[in-house]
């Protein structure tokens, strides 16, 4: 897969939280920890299932922003999704920064609360991550061309 140089998307999400938690309620401390898992993706390019490996690591950046690295991997190669979260002074958040390999990845908007966490863009797709009892759950709807979701324990 050739590399391609990576862009950074920089998403302001006050007006995006629609149902999520209030401002003053909302913590990430639920996306810091390591998680991993395998499962099958539809790779939207070829419309063929692969077995994909997927790990996800969130960390604290600064006191107001943590960090997460998401790296996907198949026979075929393997794509990586950063995303950083940065809250306000106020409990809020202030910015997502999202850095995809595709050059064209503009216009995400942001859903984010104590458990989930969703960036959605009319063309690119969906991803979210969704913190349940059993684990973290991959949901990628045609981001970095793959569509499924996979449990990471």
């Amino acid at each position: 897969m050739p590399k391609t140089k990576a862009m950074t998307i920089v998403i302001c999400v006050a007006a995006h939280l629609g149902a999520a938690a209030p401002a003053s309620a909302l913590s990430l401390g639920g996306f810091i920890g390591a998680w991993s898992g395998q499962g099958e993706f539809l790779d939207t390019r070829s419309e063929a299932q692969m077995r994909v490996k997927c790990a996800l690591e969130g960390a604290r950046k600064a006191p107001a922003s943590i960090a997460l690295a998401l790296k996907c991997a198949s026979r075929r190669g393997a794509r990586s999704i950063d995303i950083e979260i940065r809250k306000s002074d106020d409990g809020g958040i202030d910015s997502v920064i999202v850095d995809l390999p595709e050059a064209r990845a503009r216009g995400f908007s942001a859903k984010l609360s104590d458990r989930m966490i969703t960036l959605e863009h009319p063309e690119r797709g969906t991803l979210s991550l969704e913190k349940r009892d059993a684990g973290m759950f991959l949901s990628l709807g045609g981001v970095a061309a793959l569509s499924g979701e996979i449990l990471l324990d």
